[in-house]
This record gives C-alpha cells, structure tokens and sequence, in this order.
C-alpha cells in the first residue's frame, strides 16, 4: 500500500498557481514545448477537436503496486483522455503510444476554454457536457483526466456514474478536499507574466519560464483568461463526502513524489473515502507524469483495466 504524504502545511493556492499543466517536461529541452502543448502537435492526436459537440521512481518504476480492493475492471471499450490547464489533447501523446503498444486504445479532445458563465458559484457544467459528448461520439466508457481534467473527471462520475466502467485520476486538483480548502482562492486577473512564471516553475522546475522561448510565453499568455475561470470553478467545487462514499465506479488514482504536497493529500483523502480506490505512486516523477513516466503509467493502466 503506497504511503501518503501528509502533516505538511496547506499550500497558498492563488500565490503558486498550482495546479494542471501536466504536459510540461522536467528536460530543458522538451519545457516550452510541452507546456504548451506543442510538442507532437501533429503526431497522435486522438480524436478531432469536439466532434460537434456543444455544450448541451523506483527504477524498476512504481513505487507501489496497484491496490485492488473489490472490483475487476473488463476493458470493453476505448479511453478518453481529458487534459489539465494551459495544455491541449497533444499533452497526451507519449501516453497514448506506450498504450497503443499495450493493445489499449485511447483517444484524447481538447476541451472548449472555459469562459465565465454567470453561475453563482460556478461549476463544471460545461465541461461536464463537452465531456458526456465526446463520450457519446466514441463510444468510450473510461475516462481519464489529469489535474483540472481530473477535477472534472470526478465531477462527471458524481452525476453520471452509470455512464463509467472505470476512473482514472492524475494529480486531480480536487482544492476542495483539501483539509482547509478556504485557503484556496480563485486567481485574481489579469494573470500577468509573473503568475504565469510562478506556475510554470511550480509545475515543471525552477527556471522553466525562464528557459522558454517567447512563443512559448504568448501562448500561455494567451490560455491566462482560461485559467483563472479554472481556478474559480475548481475553488467552488466541493463534492460531500457522501458523494464519494457513494461513487461504484472503480478509481485509480495517481501520484507523483516532486509534486506539490498537496496533490498527495488530495489523493489520500479519495484513497480512504472511494469505496474501489486503487492507488499508484511516482516517487521520482513530477506533475508532468504522464509525459515522463508514460511507460509506466500505460503499465499501471493496463494492468487496472485487465
């Protein structure tokens, strides 16, 4: 059983901007590409952008084996990936290679930018219905989401458990769990160039801003608008714990060992509330996992779902 990491102090949220950019690389020079979800752009793409759709380490590489409580999962269709902040569907491309060379399909979208809705608070509704289309469109029935895309995995599986055979969850920014959530506030805006520094050396290392090229830099500033609606609906989402005692669908949840403590606590308060929750831990890979440990994480995907 993989050991939490907890007793640490909770982490300023809006002052680290920490949370979903999972395509970045810990390796000079892949940063700027991944980050922003340049890197592979035209290689394994998965799906097209929305289908139409609307909005009606150890060395030998787990640090854990996945825990398996009750169910076994039998994989009948495709995954659906779903990507974190200031990325896009390419973040997923190593993953969805070393799953291909495991005989498991996955397909990836990029999610609509979100944009201020007039909810008091606001939720993940929108995304909750671009997911439920991309779903429809592909047939799939697992869905895989990775920080903010974790977030709204969950939120997903809460309203509509019957649509899911299985969960996977990768460093989601569930702030809600966290065990002081109000210390999470949304971003304020303009996200100006030194959030956006913040966030990038938080994710990826020190020096990742630093070391990207200015293209790389209008891109982010370019995605700042949609992450600071992120940060307001990720703050505002606060599933009770009922919810998630309540919640059948067997989850696997990952994490990473140079993360933010934070995604650690989050994840073992799923591993203790989730009825069928397995966990799978990282120790030398970062928020970035699923692009440089994405070998492994396919193996630990695979074995879930077989």
């Amino acid at each position: 059983m993989p050991t939490a990491v907890g007793g640490s102090p909770p982490v300023p949220i809006s002052s680290a901007l920490a949370w979903a950019i999972p395509g970045a690389s810990d390796r000079v020079k892949r940063t700027a590409a991944a980050i922003t979800g340049t890197a592979d752009r035209h290689a394994d793409l998965g799906t097209p952008k929305h289908l139409g759709c609307t909005e009606q380490n150890l060395p030998a590489r787990w640090s854990a084996r996945v825990r398996r409580r009750r169910s076994r999962v039998v994989l009948s269709s495709s995954l659906l990936l779903v990507h974190g902040s200031l990325s896009d569907r390419t973040q997923w491309a190593p993953l969805r290679r070393a799953l291909r060379r495991l005989g498991v399909a996955a397909s990836a979208y990029d999610r609509e930018p979100p944009r201020p809705t007039g909810e008091h608070p606001p939720t993940f509704a929108p995304d909750i219905a671009e997911l439920r289309c991309q779903l429809g469109g592909l047939g799939s029935r697992v869905v895989v989401g990775a920080s903010y895309g974790g977030a709204v995995a969950l939120a997903h599986a809460l309203e509509h458990p019957s649509e899911l055979e299985a969960l996977v969850l990768v460093e989601p920014t569930l702030l809600g769990l966290l065990p002081v959530p109000e210390q999470a506030q949304p971003l304020s805006e303009p996200i100006d160039d030194v959030a956006l520094a913040d966030f990038c050396d938080a994710m990826a290392g020190q020096g990742t801003w630093e070391r990207s090229s200015e293209r790389s830099r209008q891109e982010l500033r370019a995605m700042a608008p949609a992450l600071a609606e992120e940060s307001r609906r990720l703050v505002a989402f606060r599933p009770l714990p009922e919810a998630l005692a309540g919640l059948r669908v067997p989850t696997l949840v990952a994490t990473a060992g140079r993360s933010p403590a934070y995604f650690r606590e989050i994840a073992a308060r799923l591993e203790r509330v989730l009825p069928d929750a397995r966990r799978v831990h990282y120790q030398d890979a970062g928020h970035d996992l699923p692009v440089s440990h994405a070998r492994e994480l396919a193996e630990a995907l695979a074995a879930f779902l077989r």
